[in-house]
């Protein structure tokens, strides 16, 4: 699908021009270089050798390294996100708040389990969020900001199990602030501790603060 981000043609209509399987052989290659070098050190040189194109081709599909990974972030990450968040809404009224935490993070899990690659990317660009690559691509797919938690919040003000006075939008961009903890945790403890015992772990805590709150109750 073609992409618009802040008004940046990603990739260029050639791209799109090309068949199916060419592009899958880029996008592959490019998931490759960039998962085992991180966007700094990755090379156009060894993906377009990888690829079998042409150096020149490569410019007439993408503007730069940083159009081609932008498109990688939105495409396999963001839109991937929302597309497991698509699946778990008809269950709103099955889970509450905190059963569809748990639930949308064991299914990243098994994806991320499935395509290893793509949790590298998006790792390595949470964790270099602050440079200047990938704030601009931050900033280019605002109108994609993942908005997994919005409806369930929205869905148990209405039923009246949480308080209507909590800005939706506050406590949906704190809870994704679990994801930074799970960067930081991997960065300390390698890829092998992204288990579903390390899992059902983070939903726990979150679970715990959201029932409890942080203050303890000296009544």
């Amino acid at each position: 699908m073609q992409s618009h981000l802040g008004g940046r043609h990603m990739p260029k209509q050639t791209f799109f021009n090309l068949p199916g399987e060419k592009q899958e052989r880029i996008i592959s290659c490019a998931v490759e270089e960039f998962a085992g070098n991180g966007y700094e050190k990755a090379s156009i040189s060894r993906l377009v050798k990888a690829a079998g194109i042409a150096k020149g081709s490569f410019y007439q599909y993408f503007e730069d390294k940083e159009d081609l990974y932008g498109f990688l972030i939105e495409e396999l990450i963001v839109r991937r996100k929302q597309r497991i968040s698509s699946e778990e809404e008809p269950k709103l009224e099955e889970l509450n708040l905190t059963g569809f935490i748990r639930t949308l993070f064991h299914t990243m899990l098994r994806e991320f389990n499935r395509y290893p690659q793509v949790l590298k990317i998006s790792l390595d660009f949470v964790r270099n969020q602050e440079e200047p690559v990938q704030k601009r691509i931050r900033s280019r797919y605002t109108h994609l900001q993942d908005r997994y938690y919005q409806g369930f919040i929205a869905a148990e003000q209405a039923r009246g199990e949480i308080d209507v006075h909590i800005d939706v939008d506050i406590l949906a961009g704190m809870l994704l602030g679990a994801s930074y903890q799970l960067v930081s945790d991997v960065t300390n403890h390698g890829y092998e501790i992204l288990t579903d015992t390390y899992i059902d772990h983070l939903a726990d805590q979150i679970e715990y603060i959201l029932t409890h709150g942080i203050y303890r109750n000296t009544e």
